[in-house]
């Protein structure tokens, strides 16, 4: 039950960092926990792209927000 808790956390923060950094009117969907993870659907804005390049970036900015 703890890992669940800790990867339900994370899939907000997922969420609270994209909004931050890459589109803040992006529309939140579902976000669970699953057994080997966590994951959030996201429609973003009409001229968001979002690639692979951005994940090292989300993720500095994930743990900036753990960090708060």
């Amino acid at each position: 039950m703890e890992l669940y808790n800790y990867r339900h956390s994370l899939a907000h923060v997922l969420a609270q960092a994209v909004q931050r950094s890459i589109d803040p009117f992006v529309q939140l969907g579902t976000g669970p926990a699953v057994d080997d993870g966590f994951y959030y659907d996201m429609l973003f804005s009409e001229e968001i792209v979002f690639g692979e390049d951005q994940l090292k970036p989300l993720q500095k900015i994930m743990e900036g927000v753990v960090k708060e």
